[in-house]
């Protein structure tokens, strides 16, 4: 189990209407989504909103105490420890470059608060992910469950932020960074073989690759059986005792799921001529929240595209919301918990931390 090097704080962006905030596992602006014709403008704008403040409420879930911006965090102070150990120069700074940040800048805003004398680079493909990166954080409280007014602080002055595709760093020298860090990144990038070894070909001599990858994501398989119940018109397609239930074609994997297959990592990562490689798996839950409106978009987030299109069917928007709304709650108590003030938690969501050697 990793021990923490030092106690690290949690932070959280200041958000907006405005801001960017479908990324880690919708892939693509919530705007972008196709609407079913079924929805008035009205209509499409509460849904919007509805499933963007779900997407914020999905993306900051990853700072909770055993989730993956943590653990990355520690992995990454317990390096520096060793490396300190082998190098006695305090005048070399240590450097870390964050891939794939997404609009949050994490977890590179995480390691830059955690540790202030190393120099944190954040970095993402995506032009209007990094105007996000705020420059203020709010900052959560120790208590993640509860969520007291934020208090401001400035953004770390050894924090800084660029456009760059991780497959293509071809801003960044060799040899130049002692840590890359990359959460769930890997999983969505086309060409992961040329990221990896990007990422091995900025690194310095024994330098790291700290990486989160999903290994099991409850918030997927609930999708996934919502989807399956509203193309069978309401039927339970898993039910044995249903002659006339049928399982839909299959639903394909979310992309941040590809590297969830068993050595799939590790074998990239010794394909890409990395060195040492050492895995450990980290679960945590999921709030969907309190209110049963904020519970089922969170739980249909990442189906949400596929479900608009089968919206197309329906006579209306309150009737393909039904449809919705029951195959929903047809499946939810399988994976949920209920804990207090009645917040659903969906338990068991399996990453795995990763840490290569150049």
């Amino acid at each position: 189990m990793l021990q923490s090097v030092a106690r690290t704080r949690r932070y959280t962006p200041k958000t907006s209407p405005r801001t960017f905030l479908s990324w880690r596992l919708l892939g693509d602006a919530l705007s972008s989504s196709p609407m079913s014709s079924t929805y008035t403008i009205d209509e499409q704008r509460a849904q919007n909103q509805l499933y963007q403040e779900a997407a914020t409420r999905l993306s900051l879930q990853h700072s909770h105490p055993s989730g993956p911006w943590n653990a990355i965090s520690i992995a990454v102070q317990q390096h520096q420890v060793r490396s300190k150990k082998d190098n006695d120069d305090d005048s070399v700074l240590f450097r870390i470059l964050d891939l794939a940040c997404g609009p949050y800048g994490e977890p590179g805003s995480t390691l830059a608060h955690a540790m202030p004398n190393a120099l944190v680079h954040c970095s993402d493909s995506s032009t209007a992910a990094i105007e996000s990166v705020p420059l203020y954080l709010e900052r959560q409280s120790d208590d993640f469950r509860s969520a007291p007014p934020p208090h401001l602080l400035p953004a770390p002055k050894n924090l800084t932020k660029s456009v760059a595709d991780m497959s293509n760093l071809v801003a960044f020298k060799s040899n130049s960074m002692d840590v890359v860090t990359c959460c769930y990144g890997y999983g969505m990038v086309h060409d992961k073989m040329s990221a990896l070894q990007e990422a091995r070909r900025v690194l310095k001599p024994k330098g790291v690759l700290v990486t989160a990858t999903w290994q099991h994501c409850r918030l997927h398989e609930l999708g996934r059986d919502v989807l399956a119940t509203v193309r069978a018109h309401g039927r339970n397609p898993y039910d044995p005792e249903d002659d006339e239930a049928f399982l839909p074609p299959r639903i394909a994997p979310a992309p941040a799921m590809e590297l969830a297959g068993v050595g799939e990592l590790e074998g990239l990562l010794e394909m890409a001529g990395f060195a040492s490689i050492i895995s450990t798996m980290g679960a945590y839950p999921l709030d969907l929240g309190k209110t049963r409106l904020d519970q089922m978009a969170m739980g249909t987030l990442l189906v949400r595209d596929q479900l608009l299109i089968e919206g197309n069917h329906a006579s209306s928007a309150s009737e393909s919301h039904r449809f919705t709304e029951e195959a929903f709650w047809m499946h939810i108590g399988k994976y949920t918990t209920v804990e207090c003030k009645n917040v659903l938690m969906l338990q068991d969501n399996t990453f795995k931390l990763t840490i290569a050697t150049k």
